[in-house]
């Protein structure tokens, strides 16, 4: 467990789209904006929530993150 410690990668599993090289968005997640709709706070609150909890079902103790993948984008810096 000191060595190549499994972790579940948060952008792959819950951010990403499910895009390839013959067409765009594959998947439908319920925390993914609708065409035209704005990634809010509720929907981000949604998908940790969700992530969360599939941790906690695979019993993974490590994931990885970026700052982008936990929160909607802002109108400026501020936010």
């Amino acid at each position: 467990e000191d060595h190549l410690r499994f972790a579940v990668a948060y952008w792959h599993s819950f951010a990403w789209p499910g895009g390839d090289p013959f067409g765009g968005q594959t998947f439908d997640r319920p925390w993914f904006a609708k065409a035209g709709g704005t990634d809010t706070m509720e929907l981000a609150k949604l998908k940790a929530d969700v992530a969360f909890d599939m941790f906690s079902l695979l019993g993974v103790p490590y994931f990885c993150f970026h700052d982008a993948d936990v929160r909607p984008e802002g109108q400026d810096f501020s936010e």
